[in-house]
Parts: structure tokens; sequence; C-alpha cells
């Protein structure tokens, strides 16, 4: 029995894995395997006390493939310090990340605090440049008005002389100077 468990190893080791269709068969006639008496089917409490420790740094994965392959279940114990080694290096992993995700979390808040003051910075900015137009307007609009007036009184003024001489030419003279008033507005 142990002569074609060894066989099986050494089989395993040095070929490649094959196709499912080439495994329904024997690869070698002359090589049998024992069926019910394989190793893998023993008792696995008799398995658990005399189970060597495990082999953590394999040279090559066909090694580590065989090994595991012909290797007995691993030990309540060993499989709790593996148990114990993955658990650590989980919360490791996720400590890292958690990590990263506050730096990432106090960058970003940062610039946001940047981007609300310049936010604010340009309202102010906003709101003392409507404040000056509209005191632009402002002024524009009284200039106008102004102008207007002083246009009126001087219309008025040249209109009764202008009547006085003609009758007539005062009320050319009259549109005219409303064409003029609402060129001004256009301003």
């Amino acid at each position: 029995m142990s002569q074609s468990l060894e066989a099986d190893s050494k089989y395993m080791s040095a070929h490649k894995p094959m196709a499912i269709s080439s495994i329904t068969s024997p690869p070698f006639p002359n090589i049998s395997l024992p069926r019910a008496k394989h190793s893998a089917f023993r008792p696995t409490h008799s398995l658990l006390d005399r189970s060597p420790p495990p082999l953590l740094s394999a040279s090559s994965p066909e090694s580590m493939s065989s090994s595991v392959c012909s290797s007995p279940p691993l030990s309540l114990q060993e499989r709790r310090q593996r148990n114990k080694a993955a658990s650590a290096k989980y919360r490791q992993k996720k400590n890292q990340q958690h990590g990263d995700m506050r730096n990432i979390i106090s960058h970003l808040t940062e610039e946001n605090a940047l981007l609300n003051r310049k936010v604010d910075e340009l309202r102010r900015d906003n709101e003392m440049m409507r404040a000056t137009c509209d005191q632009l307007r402002g002024r524009i609009v009284a200039s106008k008005m102004l102008k207007r007036m002083m246009k009126t009184e001087s219309g008025d003024t040249s209109r009764t002389k202008r009547r006085r001489v003609s009758g007539h030419g005062a009320q050319d003279h009259s549109s005219h100077d409303g064409q003029s008033e609402e060129n001004d507005d256009d301003l």
C-alpha cells in the first residue's frame, strides 16, 4: 500500500495536471490503486495525533501541490494557529485601510474648508462689484436725467425764441430734440 502511495506522489510531482478525459482511464495499466484502504479514508482522530508540523515555505509550486495532496489534515491546534495568523493579517490590512481613509478624509476636509473660504471671498468680491455697478448705473442715469433736463430747458428757451420768429420751425426742431433724447436713453 505504501508503495502505491509513493508511486502516486512521484507521478503527481513529476507530471503536469491532465485533462479530465485522460483521468478516466489509468495512465499506466500496470499500476493499480487500492480503493478503500487509501490513507485519506482513515479516521481523522488517528491522523490528528501523528501529524507533522506544516511546512510554511515551499521551494516550488510543484512541491507545494504534492505536499498538499499527500499531507494529512491539519490538527486542531495548527488550524487555530493558521486562523489566528490569517485574522491578524486581515485586522492589519483593515486597520491600514481605515488609516488610509482617515488620511484621505482629513485631506479632503482641509481642501473643502479652503474652497469654502475661497467661495466666501468670491461672494464678497461679487457683492462689492454689484454695489459698484449699481452706483455707476445710478450716476449714469442721473447724468442722463441732468442732460435731458438741460436740453429741455435750453430747448424751451430756444423754442420760445423760435416760435416768436417762425411758427412752424419750432415744431420741427422740437421733434428733432425728442430723437436726440431717445438716443441718450440707449447709453
